[in-house]
């Protein structure tokens, strides 16, 4: 009898990856506030093969550069900027080395800077809720073990980012302020495990 031969499993190897991102979008209110923002940090993420997808944290520095009304003498646009911390989770769809991904992600938002009242009179929140929706597109047709991704989001306001100080019931402006922000992002990623088959 011939004694049967025992079979390993190989370990499977972490999938971690890990990258950075930039982007650059506009953002309108009802209101006729007009944010220009600018965002970019870094993220990790790791692969789940069964689920082919990933789990996706970052964090983002946010820069919002506002202009908005006034009704003082002047010019009739006043300029305001703020920083902000931006940490969204989620998931990303498809491998590592696929051709596109989409990206669902939400998270909290943290003014850095100050939360005076505005020039049309709201005053920002200091925590705010912010979800993602976006799809990227690899640009580099060799993306083992880096990827290159060009990607189009949309971030939409869960919670106010700012309340109304002194509402005027013969100017109709909402109560609150939704935050919400269309945008190209610019991303770089690494992934631990190398070459990877599809």
């Amino acid at each position: 009898m011939v004694p049967g031969r025992a079979q390993t499993v190989a370990p499977t190897r972490p999938n971690w990856s890990v990258g950075v991102r930039g982007g650059l979008g506009l953002s309108a209110y009802f209101d006729c506030s007009n944010y220009a923002l600018w965002s970019g940090g870094a993220l990790a993420g790791r692969y789940l093969p069964r689920a082919h997808c990933s789990l996706v944290a970052e964090a983002l520095l946010d820069g919002r550069q506002t202009y908005q009304h006034t009704a003082g003498a002047g010019s009739p646009w006043a300029e305001e900027t703020a920083a902000y911390l931006f940490v969204p989770v989620g998931i990303r769809t498809g491998h590592p080395n696929s051709v596109a991904h989409v990206l669902l992600q939400a998270g909290p938002v943290l003014a850095l800077g100050s939360t005076d009242v505005s020039a049309d009179g709201y005053q920002p929140r200091r925590v705010t809720a912010v979800a993602v929706a976006g799809v990227e597109i690899r640009l580099n047709p060799l993306a083992q073990p880096h990827e290159v991704l060009l990607g189009l989001q949309l971030r939409e306001g869960l919670t106010p980012t700012a309340d109304l100080t002194n509402p005027d019931p013969y100017a109709p402006q909402p109560p609150y302020s939704y935050f919400w922000w269309t945008g190209l992002t610019l991303s770089w990623v690494w992934h631990r495990d190398g070459a990877m088959p599809e």
